[in-house]
């Protein structure tokens, strides 16, 4: 009897004491830290790019870009996405709560497909002003479509596993240079499609 009332006393305290988390890991339901990042391409739109800061995985939500650590300084980084191959980074700076990386295009002749920190997709192309009509196959499918009128004798349309540059409808448009094409697309995205190859066509 006595082994049997010293179980429920003892089960009764358990009780009570996981109902005040004493059992619970410290500060579980804490906020992690964590510090903003802006990576800002030359036109100032912010991107988002796998990467790591310091060690730490560069991720993203509706807030922004940010790494889950509070940082006092900006040690190393590295992108795991090949921002390289069409911009320089100009400056990484960081102020005591957020790290800003600038970019800066580069002389160079490629394409390249970056999701923006707002869950969109930014569209470059640098050096086709002497084949200005051509065709981006990608590996991962776009989520919708969009139109965009470049300038007069540009128009982007994208869907699909393709994003193409053809002959423009004469309007205005977004009155970009032949040569320095950059466009943000109303297309969301999770990660940046991976471009399979380009394809030149040919005027008639």
């Amino acid at each position: 009897m006595r082994k049997h009332l010293f179980l429920i006393a003892v089960v009764s305290i358990l009780i009570v004491l996981s109902s005040c988390n004493i059992f619970s890991p410290a500060n579980s339901n804490a906020p992690k830290e964590r510090t903003p990042v802006n990576i800002v391409d030359p036109y100032g739109n912010k991107l988002f790019v796998n990467g790591k800061i310091n060690g730490f995985p560069m991720k993203a939500d509706k807030s922004g870009v940010y790494i889950e650590a509070k940082i006092n300084a900006v040690n190393n980084y590295s992108f795991d996405e090949p921002v390289t191959r069409i911009f320089d980074v100009q400056s990484v700076d960081f102020d005591g709560k957020n790290v800003t990386i600038r970019l800066q295009k580069k002389n160079v002749k490629d394409v390249a497909l970056f999701r923006t920190a707002d869950g969109n997709l930014m569209f470059y192309a640098y050096g086709y002003g002497d084949t200005p009509y051509f065709q981006v196959w990608l590996k991962d499918r776009l989520s919708t479509f969009a139109v965009q009128d470049i300038n007069p004798s540009q128009t982007l349309l994208a869907g699909g596993w393709l994003v193409g540059v053809g002959k423009g409808r004469g309007q205005k448009g977004l009155e970009r240079s032949k040569d320095e094409i950059y466009v943000k697309l109303n297309i969301p995205a999770t990660k940046a499609p991976v471009i399979a190859k380009l394809e030149i066509i040919n005027e008639k």
